[in-house]
C-alpha cells in the first residue's frame, strides 16, 4: 500500500470547516503546555 496514503487517512478528520472571506474575524485557540501545566490561549 503507498505510505502516503496511509498517512492521509490516518490524519483524514472529514470535520467540515465553517466558510469564512476576506474581512472576517475569527480567533484561533491555542493549548500551551508548561511543564505540568496547561492553558487554552485564544488569538
Amino acid at each position: 500500500m503507498d505510505l502516503i496514503k496511509v498517512a492521509e487517512q490516518a490524519f483524514a478528520t472529514n470535520k467540515q470547516h465553517p466558510q469564512f472571506f476576506p474581512g472576517d474575524t475569527i480567533t484561533v485557540a491555542y493549548r500551551i503546555k508548561e511543564g505540568n501545566k496547561e492553558r487554552i490561549q485564544s488569538r
